[in-house]
């Protein structure tokens, strides 16, 4: 707004000799409203085509393991809160001080030729006005977003309680047509312990249904010793027993 301000200031004579040859002020304000619609859209065009980008290099570059990494994109709402906000801009910033600066005597305007147009003091009133908002609002976003870096920077540093170098991790898929039994797969990953501790590089290994740190299932089972496993239970009767 502000560099729109100084851009109708320094277009008074331009615009008070248009005005002496018969143009409207809506017609001023038509032009205006034009040049200011073209840079916002192209401002709002240029964001959104970052903003498609930087989700695509996201996506490209994060871990394959992070959740939900597949459902980010760019909201069209979001798409169309953009365009109404550059929409708003170009008419406020173009039109409002173009409006302004019409409201001048065209015969004042061109005898000040040869010297420099001010706004007056209503004029720098209001950019000083607006320079303080600017800076504020700037001082308010980059502190938000030292905050977040810092606090990135911290959860990067906390020690998680397990150590994870020189730590190999594996995903084992027995077939179900093999392993039919729950007596079966114990017999399995007792025979993969064995086999995997007798390795001369290998200092210990283990077996568990969960890494530790990643997405829990829903439901674990457990059993104790050589106890039968318990009947499978499903959330509409664990949500009866409740209730009753």
């Amino acid at each position: 707004m502000n560099l729109m301000l100084v851009r109708a200031t320094a277009r008074k004579r331009e615009w008070a000799v248009r005005m002496a040859l018969g143009a409207g002020l809506r017609q001023l304000l038509l032009d205006s409203l034009a040049e200011s619609l073209l840079l916002a859209l192209a401002g709002g065009l240029f964001g959104s085509l970052l903003a498609a980008w930087l989700v695509a290099a996201i996506r490209a570059s994060a871990p394959f393991d992070l959740p939900r990494v597949n459902e980010l994109h760019v909201d069209l709402g979001l798409l169309a809160f953009a365009l109404g906000a550059s929409m708003l801009s170009a008419a406020l910033f173009g039109v409002w001080p173009a409006w302004r600066s019409t409201k001048i005597d065209p015969q004042e305007a061109l005898q000040s030729s040869g010297r420099t147009a001010s706004e007056g003091k209503k004029g720098t009133r209001l950019g000083r006005a607006l320079v303080a908002v600017q800076v504020a609002l700037s001082v308010i976003v980059l502190l938000g977003a030292g905050l977040l870096l810092h606090s990135f920077v911290r959860v990067l540093q906390v020690d998680p309680g397990i150590q994870i170098q020189h730590v190999m991790a594996a995903s084992v898929q027995l077939p179900p047509d093999q392993y039919k039994t729950a007596e079966q797969t114990t017999q399995f990953y007792q025979r993969l312990m064995e086999g995997l501790s007798a390795l001369p590089d290998v200092k210990d290994a283990g077996v568990t249904s969960q890494l530790a740190l990643t997405t829990a299932d829903a439901r674990n089972m457990f059993y104790a010793g050589n106890r039968p496993a318990p009947p499978t239970r499903s959330v509409a009767h664990d949500r009866r027993d409740l209730g009753k």
